[in-house]
């Protein structure tokens, strides 16, 4: 029997997960691993980036909120 037919093809998962790998790998080292991991790399920053951005957009929000509520708290007291 031929090894090759007996071995089972990659799913979808595995070739993502090997693919997330490599992008991990090539943003951590810096190094290229080929133009489509140089571009994964580069999705993951700006996926990171944009969660950071809506993060602390999120905190000012908020702290604006508290503050509103306390400027009408401090207006209704007076």
């Amino acid at each position: 029997m031929n090894n090759v037919l007996m071995t089972p093809r990659p799913t979808r998962s595995i070739l993502r997960n090997r693919r997330i790998v490599l992008d991990l790998k090539a943003s951590v080292n810096g190094s290229l691993v080929g133009e489509n991991g140089l571009k994964g790399a580069a999705r993951q920053e700006s996926k990171f980036a944009a969660a950071n951005d809506r993060r602390e957009l999120t905190i000012k929000a908020v702290g604006a909120g508290i503050l509103f509520l306390l400027g009408l708290v401090l207006i209704s007291v007076l």
